[in-house]
Parts: C-alpha cells; sequence; structure tokens
C-alpha cells in the first residue's frame, strides 16, 4: 500500500487534482497519466460489493468518476485486482429532472492510503455509458 502524502495541484477554473509524487533527491517525478477517459471530481455516497471468496459490502463516497471508472474513499477497500461492483445514485439536476442510479462493474487497479485517508480506483464499464458520456458533454 502506498503511504506517500497526496499532493494538491491546481488545475484551472477552481478544480484540483489530488496526485502523489515521489521525491528522488530534491527532484519530483510526476506519475504517469494512463486513463483514456476525463475523469470529474464528485462527491456522493456509494455502495460497493466484491467477492473472494466470501462476499464483502461496503460504502464510501465518489471521489471521481470518468466513463471509464471510479474513485471510492472508503475505511474499507477491496484488494487490487478483484473484480468489483460499484453503485451510486446521481441527484436530479436542470437536464435531467429525476435521480439516476449508475452501476459500474470492474477491476480494482490501485488501492491508496494516506494517514487515515484510503480509497480505490475501479476501471471498468458503467450499464448507461451513454448517460455518462451525455454528463460528461454537458459538464466539458
Amino acid at each position: 500500500m502506498d503511504i506517500r502524502p497526496l499532493v494538491a495541484q491546481p488545475r484551472g477554473k477552481g478544480m484540483v487534482s489530488v496526485s502523489r509524487k515521489v521525491t528522488l533527491g530534491l527532484k519530483f517525478v510526476n506519475p504517469i497519466e494512463r486513463r483514456n477517459s476525463r475523469r470529474f471530481p464528485i462527491t456522493l455516497p456509494v455502495l460497493f460489493r466484491w467477492a473472494d471468496g466470501e462476499e464483502h459490502y461496503d460504502v464510501g463516497h465518489c471521489g471521481n468518476i470518468g466513463s471509464g471508472g471510479i474513485f471510492v474513499f472508503s475505511t474499507k477497500c477491496p484488494p487490487a485486482g478483484v473484480e468489483i461492483d460499484v453503485e451510486l445514485m446521481l441527484p436530479a439536476f436542470d437536464l435531467v429532472p429525476h435521480p439516476v442510479r449508475l452501476h459500474c462493474t470492474g477491476r480494482v487497479i490501485r488501492v491508496e492510503a494516506c494517514y487515515h485517508l484510503s480509497g480505490f480506483a475501479v476501471a471498468g464499464q458503467f450499464e448507461d455509458d451513454a448517460l455518462i458520456r451525455t454528463a460528461v458533454a454537458i459538464s466539458a
């Protein structure tokens, strides 16, 4: 588990990116961006479940979301590599007048911990990718 501190970086228009930086002497090395889709910061409660011989269910909060996956903050994290189901509800807003349930099925690709904060990244697909693409297009 990586315990290097998180570093906030401004990304324009009031957005902040949080990443880890490796200190090698006095140099900072930025991590390589491997995402194929844009992520959007959003804070909503999520439910997630995975199985590793037994069923596990837990709750957390979404840190960011995109058409290729989601980052979840939680006190209990599944191990990297496990298949996982994540569900969250988007509240109604101007263009979508009713709440929308999103379901993502994917694989945990990274687990992070920093002091009392922990979370995990899921690379996966949402049941209704057309809805995600529409939301991404609206907020872009």
